[in-house]
């Protein structure tokens, strides 16, 4: 099935459940938007899934509600991270306000753990807002875009799965973002093949 094509297929409850196949954090974040190239659906749809997700992938949840203006600012830092990652796999410069807006969030971390007055002991930790977290995630990403390992930034082979993963196999060859992808597309593949074959038969 063509891309072009997939875009057209009606949504399922399984494609706004969260997923998890990108391999590094700020990847993950950008999945949290389905099918970029696609259908492009939210999957974040409220600060108590923010919060979720969040807790998922065991990165500090802020202390407050999470308000409109904090999935605003979490999907402007998606959109930068995903920007970046596309043209970085493309071997294109990402745009410039893509950067702009990764470096700015990466400057508002979080203060770092003190100790308390008896030297043997941390302080309780500060309040964590969402500008932290946001923080934590835009690092990951210039972490990633720095290294060497951006150069195994790749998109899922699957025509219906247009997913941005981190490739961490040994010789580098990977083509699905998991193996449900490729045993899904193996499957479309033997019946083509074998199906019509099958159907003159009888």
């Amino acid at each position: 099935m063509p891309r072009s094509d997939a875009a057209l297929r009606p949504l399922k409850p399984s494609d706004l459940a969260f997923k998890f196949r990108a391999g590094v954090p700020c990847l993950l974040l950008v999945e949290t938007l389905g099918e970029w190239t696609g259908r492009r659906y939210e999957r974040v749809r409220s600060g108590a899934m923010w919060m979720a997700w969040l807790r998922r992938m065991k990165l500090p949840v802020p202390g407050l509600p999470i308000g409109d203006d904090d999935l605003s600012d979490m999907r402007s830092l998606r959109d930068a991270v995903y920007h970046t990652a596309e043209s970085v796999r493309a071997s294109r410069l990402p745009p410039v306000d893509a950067i702009a807006q990764i470096n700015a969030w990466a400057c508002r971390a979080p203060p770092p753990r003190l100790l308390d007055g008896s030297g043997m002991a941390l302080e309780p930790p500060a309040h964590v807002a969402n500008a932290h977290v946001l923080a934590l995630l835009a690092q990951d990403a210039i972490a990633l875009f720095s290294s060497e390992a951006r150069d195994r930034i790749k998109i899922c082979a699957s025509p219906t799965c247009p997913v941005l993963f981190l490739d961490r196999s040994r010789r580098g060859d990977r083509l699905w973002c998991s193996s449900t992808c490729g045993a899904r597309l193996a499957s479309a593949r033997y019946r083509q093949r074998f199906l019509p074959a099958l159907s003159d038969s009888v």
